[in-house]
């Protein structure tokens, strides 16, 4: 877990591995050296704002943070999502023991995302064993019902959406890759995400094939 009383700790690791100084951070991020030193040895918390200006300080990303803070280990959760979103979706043993560690996950925490992953291996076995697509199409549409209703989209949801793609009707399919092209413009620019939406265009391609 994100231990948020250590954060002052991981950054402390940070600015001497990078033979930085206390005053060569605040400086930049416009705080006191004594505040400042406070954070390091978990006095005080870290402000959101600030936390964000220290690791641009330290040419580290959030993610990367959150990495070494983790002792350099993803979290549970991002390591199944991860994981899964890179597996092939015709591999029954590999849906299956997903559906094995997303049960065990659920059992100890509550994850909305996490069961959203359930349910689409629940899905993805039904298509697999029995071909059974109307099954598969009950038990995802819930998925797809709640995202349509949101504002806006985000990394994930735009990876269920394209993995569910082809489990609806063509003119589900439709609207779906519609709906997840209204944020193109908004993530176009994010690490790997385009390939994404290569993708999705890709699926709704042999869709059309197929009809």
């Amino acid at each position: 877990m994100f231990s948020e009383d250590k954060i002052g700790i991981t950054l402390k690791r940070i600015r001497k591995a990078k033979g930085l100084t206390q005053k060569d951070v605040t400086g930049y991020v416009g705080i006191s050296q004594s505040n400042y030193s406070k954070y390091e040895i978990g006095k005080v918390d870290v402000n959101s704002e600030y936390l964000v200006r220290i690791l641009d300080r330290m040419d580290i990303t959030f993610q990367e943070f959150y990495f070494i803070h983790n002792n350099y280990n993803v979290s549970s959760k991002e390591e199944i999502l991860q994981s899964f979103f890179n597996i092939p979706f015709q591999n029954l043993d590999e849906l299956i023991k997903f559906k094995l560690i997303c049960n065990e996950y659920l059992s100890k925490n509550y994850s909305d995302i996490i069961q959203d992953v359930l349910t689409l291996c629940e899905a993805l076995l039904l298509i697999n064993k029995n071909n059974d697509f109307k099954a598969a199409r009950k038990i995802s549409s819930p998925i797809w019902n709640r995202l349509s209703k949101n504002d806006e989209l985000f990394i994930f949801d735009i990876y269920f959406l394209n993995a569910i793609l082809y489990i609806f009707s063509i003119d589900e399919a439709l609207n779906i890759k519609e709906y997840v092209m209204r944020a193109y413009h908004k993530y176009n620019n994010f690490p790997k995400i385009v390939s994404v939406f290569v993708n999705l265009h890709i699926n709704i391609s042999l869709l059309l094939i197929e009809n």
